[in-house]
């Protein structure tokens, strides 16, 4: 479940006693220790186990007896191990689990600290983060919870990066060499240990001294190991009472001033352990506090500042999973314009330019005439000769192709209307042969267009016919993909309060 310290050569291959991760579908998987005289069985068929070893991870295998069943057997990760692992307690999973992981800063080689232990779901994540040469302590009030904990890391190959010890954080702290931390809860300190069998650190985070508080489990003798020969806590708290003869357990405490990178709390009074943390962290370390009401955040910030931490910050996981799936649906299907709709588009708009590049340039040589008789008549006929020019542009497309003045209108000279002519021609063979009637029609010349209709008509044709072809589309079905949510949706889990130890 760790990284590989040394590569190994090709693909991992399943051994006996080997964890595999049993896929037989998404929302069901299951944790199996392979074993060669053993059988899986499930509503897919049965498995003989012996057959799986010496397959590679991520082999799929099919049921023995002539079942069409198959499973996939996969490498084990702590992303998989929290959708599978038997839960004593609610646990953390991925999406609030990375955000701890990203805002703890973690690294190979970092020191965690995590109270308290709970299913182990955080443990195994937080070993993934600091391994190889990192260490994760973990501590859990719980006998039982202690023990299972510590036989499943044993189980799962975390011994050399995690130690379990059964220890009430809330009121004794974490072992920091300064004895009972605060006041409240009484205090256990029996260990269940995996990893470097429960040894104190020095300064250097080597074994050394122990904690030796009675209160909070100190023992008697120094570096001492809590667990030794596979025992688990129950059995060493046994065997510890029955050599010195008193009821309670022996333990070698840690002393972690001043030695941790990032603790971690998940605790129903985190801010009384806030002091004891700040002790142990390093300048500049990191901390993390699992909250499930907004009470018990608001409690935890007073306590950060009180305690001289910065950068505090509370944030909200909240996982919204979307479901893919492919549906039918009914459309609307416009059929290709004809060849003859294509064409009678063409030519109205090549109209309605050689239209306006007519007006302008009569409206440009009407200003280069000399005024005639008629244009003498003072202001007032000039603001008639303007509505009547400003009409004929806005509507007066009859009287333009009939070739028809309006009353005072200037006259173009014999030059204007051969200089006119020569310049529709030029824009006729630049634009084609059905452009060029259009055009002839723009300068005052009546052409008939393709079909026996005027231009006028025919551009309303066209419109008419792309209405049509718009209404008169023929109905499909299609497939295409859509995303909506889960009905299934996980919401609010809790806060996660962050906070740094001040350098200074």
């Amino acid at each position: 479940m760790l990284p590989s310290l040394t590569p190994a050569q090709g693909q991992p291959r399943i051994q006996d006693k080997s964890l595999v991760i049993v896929y037989e579908s998404i929302n069901s998987m299951k944790a199996v220790h392979v074993d060669a005289k053993a059988r899986y069985d499930n509503r897919y068929g049965s498995f003989l186990q012996k057959d799986w070893i010496g397959l590679p991870f991520g082999s799929k295998v099919r049921a023995t007896g002539g079942s069409r069943g198959w499973v996939y057997l996969l490498a084990p990760t702590p992303d998989l191990w929290s959708l599978v692992l038997r839960h004593r307690t609610q646990i953390l999973y991925i999406a609030d689990i990375s955000m701890v992981c990203m805002y703890l800063e973690l690294c190979p080689g970092a020191v965690v600290l995590e109270s308290g232990t709970g299913s182990g779901s955080l443990t195994h994540s937080l070993a993934r983060a600091v391994a190889p040469s990192g260490h994760v302590y973990s501590f859990e009030h719980h006998l039982e919870r202690a023990n299972e904990a510590d036989a499943e890391v044993r189980s799962n190959g975390l011994a050399p990066c995690v130690t379990i010890r059964h220890r009430d954080v809330e009121g004794c702290g974490f072992p920091c060499g300064q004895g009972r931390a605060g006041e409240g809860g009484q205090a256990q300190g029996s260990a269940a240990t995996s990893g470097r069998g429960g040894d104190g650190l020095k300064g250097d985070g080597k074994p050394g001294e122990a904690d030796g508080s009675p209160a909070c489990g100190g023992g008697k003798e120094e570096g001492r190991s809590g667990v030794q020969g596979g025992e688990s806590a129950s059995q060493q708290q046994e065997r510890d009472s029955k050599e010195d003869g008193s009821g309670a357990g022996r333990d070698d405490e840690l002393n972690l001033a001043g030695k941790a990178d990032a603790v971690f709390l998940d605790l129903p009074a985190p801010p009384k352990v806030i002091p004891s943390a700040a002790i142990c962290l390093k300048p500049n370390g990191r901390l993390c506090s699992f909250s499930p009401c907004i009470e018990q955040v608001q409690k935890v910030c007073r306590a950060l500042e009180l305690a001289g931490f910065t950068d505090i910050l509370t944030i909200e996981c909240l996982l919204r999973t979307h479901e893919v799936r492919a549906e039918r649906m009914e459309t609307l299907k416009r059929p290709p314009p004809s060849a003859q709709q294509h064409q009678q588009e063409h030519l109205g708009n090549a109209a309605k330019r050689a239209r306006m590049g007519a007006k302008q340039d009569y409206s440009q040589s009407a200003d280069a005439v000399p005024a005639t008789g008629a244009d003498a008549a003072g202001p007032k006929q000039e603001g008639m000769d303007g509505d009547a020019a400003n009409g004929d542009e806005e509507g007066g497309q009859e009287e333009e192709a009939a070739g028809v003045q309006s009353p005072g209108a200037c006259a173009p000279s014999e030059d204007y209307q051969k200089q006119n002519q020569g310049n529709n021609k030029d824009r006729a063979e630049e634009e084609g042969p059905g452009e060029e009637a259009e055009g002839l029609q723009g300068s005052g010349v009546h052409v008939p267009v393709e079909g026996g209709q005027e231009e006028g008509q025919g551009g309303r044709q066209s419109n008419a016919g792309g209405q049509q072809g718009s209404g008169g589309g023929q109905a499909g079905v299609t497939t295409m993909v859509s995303s909506c949510p889960a009905q299934q949706a996980r919401g609010h889990t809790g806060y996660l309060t962050f906070g740094r130890k001040w350098a200074g």
